[in-house]
């Protein structure tokens, strides 16, 4: 179903940087709406669902929109990181004449792996979940941009001492 008045449980656990399970959890609890689609058939009401559901969700923008407005956490920005007052960093101030696009990604790449909607599989290399991350959402980034980001965002670095502050 490719619907422009539709998300997919897919795009909007990527634009909401969440996991398929915490997504789940809400549709689940009710607090997001959601219509499955089987067989050509729309079912407005989906009852029973699990996890394996997952596939045959979608959303429709305008709630998920009206759900982003109440529950700002959920709201993607423009910048991947705002301060609690809304405005942006100024080393992420797309305005700013000292704007770096590399440093703005990195900082996002982040964010979606090691945040608290991070999407980290400990069990993973976290560089190789990083450049994953990277050649997902930027697909035209140079190979060698994706590896100064992945060098920087990695904090599973051999022999690197572990620290905590």
């Amino acid at each position: 179903m490719r619907n422009s008045q539709f998300l997919t449980s897919k795009e909007l656990e990527e634009s909401w940087q969440i996991k398929e399970i915490d997504l789940f959890a809400m549709v689940k609890e009710k607090a997001i709406n959601c219509v499955t689609m089987s067989n050509g058939n729309i079912d407005w009401k989906p009852i029973g669902l699990k996890i394996n559901d997952m596939d045959r969700l979608f959303f429709c923008k305008p709630e998920i929109e009206a759900f982003e407005q109440g529950h700002p956490l959920f709201k993607p920005q423009d910048a991947p990181y705002v301060l609690p007052h809304g405005e942006v960093p100024p080393f992420l101030d797309k305005k700013n004449s000292h704007f770096s696009k590399e440093l703005s990604i990195a900082v996002e790449t982040w964010l979606a792996i090691y945040g608290p909607a991070g999407t980290l599989d400990p069990k993973q290399k976290h560089k190789k979940q990083i450049i994953a991350y990277l050649n997902k959402r930027y697909p035209d980034l140079s190979e060698s941009a994706v590896d100064r980001i992945s060098t920087m965002v990695n904090t599973d670095v051999a022999g690197a001492p572990k620290t905590s502050y």
